[in-house]
């Protein structure tokens, strides 16, 4: 595979800024796509998710911390989820503020009490003691009536957590609640965007908890 940065790089790279994440076996049907739409280039296509991780080693020395846009593309798979997903991740290696954990969100799209819960279920996922990297997903709703000044109701949190799984901050799943294989529990854990944009605030918040909430990136 040629190395270099260069036109079908440069495509990609626009693709994934406005993505964010692709799964994996799209994200090769675009890549060929590129490199049939610049011939010249002579870029062998990957074949695999081997090939990929080759082929975004040399595309983020380019992107990357010393390169031109503080950003790399990282490997990501939600514990709870089969599907692998290759995303855009900011590095920028010095955190000029405290890092907060909406950062990446519109504020815009969110209120005050509502970006507060966000908070408190990303703190659960870390911390929760007895389930690292999970919590359940009444206990998540629950969390709205620790809401100050303002609590929000059952109704209200249970749409928010139903937002923030569709917008992919969070992920649902269901899971074996202990009282055997008939019964099951529903689950949040963190979604793909979180994996992706909240790596900074967990680490720097909760440095001896966040190896153990989940894997920020999976290189194989």
């Amino acid at each position: 595979m040629e190395r270099g940065y260069g036109n079908v790089q440069r495509a990609l790279l626009q693709q994934m800024m406005v993505k964010r994440f692709v799964e994996e076996h799209d994200l090769i049907d675009s890549i060929r796509s590129l490199i049939n739409k610049f011939p010249s280039e002579h870029v062998e296509p990957p074949n695999d998710g081997m090939n990929l991780m080759e082929f975004f080693n040399d595309m983020n020395k380019e992107i990357g911390p010393d390169g031109i846009n503080f950003a790399e593309i990282v490997r990501i798979k939600s514990e709870n989820n089969p599907s692998v997903f290759w995303g855009l991740r900011s590095v920028k290696s010095v955190i000029e503020d405290e890092p907060k954990e909406n950062e990446n969100l519109d504020e815009s799209l969110y209120t005050e009490a509502e970006l507060a819960l966000f908070k408190l279920i990303i703190e659960e996922l870390v911390t929760n003691p007895m389930d690292k990297g999970c919590i359940d997903h009444n206990k998540a709703i629950n969390l709205g009536l620790k809401i100050k000044p303002k609590k929000i109701d059952a109704k209200e949190s249970t749409e928010l957590i139903d937002r923030l799984v569709q917008e992919h901050w969070l992920s649902r799943f269901q899971d074996e609640d202990g009282r055997g294989g008939r019964h099951t529990a529903t689950r949040i854990t963190f979604g793909i965007r979180s994996l992706l944009d909240l790596k900074n605030y967990v680490t720097a918040t909760w440095p001896e908890e966040d190896s153990r909430c989940c894997t920020w990136e999976n290189d194989w």
